[in-house]
C-alpha cells in the first residue's frame, strides 16, 4: 500500500484553483458580452420603432378643427391626461312669449280677397292714311304677272312695278301677285332682260320659240287668262341675243 506524499498535494491544489478561477473569469466575460449585445439590440429596436412611428406621424394628414370638436388634438390630449374636454354648447333658442290669441289668429286660414281685374285696354285700330286708302286698289280686283311660252330661250327677265323689283323670270308657268304694289291712277311696269350663257339657250337664232310675260287684271289670280284682261305683254325669243330694257305705263281707274 502506497502512501501519497504531502508535497504532491501541495502541488496539485494550486493548479485546480487556477483552473477554477479561469473558468469563472470566462463565464463573467461572456455574460457581460451577452448583456451588452442584448442592450444594444434593445436600444436599436427602440430607436427604429421611434423613427418609424415619427415618420408615419409626420406623413399623416393634419386637419384643422375648431376647439371642442370631438376627436380633435385637444380632445385626445385631454382624454389622455384624464381631463374632460370642453365642448361649446350652443345657447338654447329664445323662448317665444307671444300671446295665445295671436297664435290662434295665425292658425286661422287667411281669406284671400278677390283681386280686382282691370279692364283690358284695347288698342285702337291703326287707321291708314286717307290718301293711301284712296289710292289702294279694291280687294275685288287683282293684278298679277304670269309667264308662258318656251323654256331655255337664253334670257332672264327681271320685272319691277313702280320701281320695286318683283322677281326674275326665265321659264313658263310662273305666277306672281302684284296687287299690293298697284295703286289707282298711273303705274309703271319695267322689264329688264339679260342674256344668259349659250348652254341656257337651246333655241339659239329661232324666233318661233319665245317666253312671254303678261300683266293681267282680273277678279282673282289664276293661270287661266281671260281674253281682254291682259294689260301689258313682253316677250323674248331664242333669236334675241342682246340685253333689253322696256318700261310701260298703265292706268288703273276706279
Amino acid at each position: 500500500m502506497s502512501i501519497l506524499r504531502p508535497d504532491f498535494y501541495v502541488i496539485v491544489c494550486p493548479m485546480a484553483e487556477k483552473q477554477i478561477k479561469e473558468k469563472q473569469n470566462k463565464s463573467t466575460v461572456l455574460g457581460a458580452l451577452s448583456d451588452l449585445v442584448i442592450f444594444l439590440l434593445f436600444v436599436s429596436g427602440a430607436g427604429f420603432a421611434g423613427y418609424y412611428i415619427g415618420i408615419n406621424q409626420r406623413l399623416a394628414p393634419i386637419e384643422t378643427v375648431p376647439p371642442g370638436t370631438v376627436e380633435s388634438l385637444e380632445s385626445l390630449v385631454d382624454r389622455a391626461t384624464g381631463n374632460k374636454p370642453v365642448i361649446a354648447v350652443p345657447p338654447p333658442p329664445p323662448a317665444k312669449t307671444e300671446p295665445e290669441e295671436k297664435k290662434v289668429e295665425e292658425d286661422k286660414p287667411v281669406e284671400k280677397k278677390p283681386e280686382k281685374k282691370e279692364p283690358e285696354k284695347k288698342e285702337p285700330a291703326k287707321k291708314e292714311p286717307a290718301s293711301k286708302k284712296k289710292s289702294a286698289v279694291p280687294d275685288n280686283r287683282k293684278f298679277y304677272i304670269v309667264s308662258r311660252g318656251s323654256d331655255y330661250i337664253g334670257s332672264s327677265i327681271t320685272v319691277s312695278i313702280n320701281n320695286r323689283p318683283i322677281d326674275n323670270f326665265f321659264g313658263p308657268g310662273k305666277l306672281i301677285d302684284i296687287s299690293p304694289l298697284v295703286r289707282k291712277g298711273k303705274n309703271t311696269i319695267a322689264f329688264d332682260a339679260k342674256v344668259m350663257e349659250d348652254e341656257y339657250n337651246q333655241h339659239l337664232g329661232d324666233k318661233s320659240f319665245a317666253l312671254a310675260l303678261d300683266l293681267v287684271a282680273g277678279p282673282e289670280v289664276t293661270e287661266k287668262v281671260e281674253p281682254g284682261s291682259v294689260l301689258v305683254t313682253y316677250q323674248r325669243t331664242g333669236a334675241d341675243v342682246d340685253a333689253d330694257t322696256k318700261k310701260v305705263d298703265f292706268v288703273v281707274s276706279d
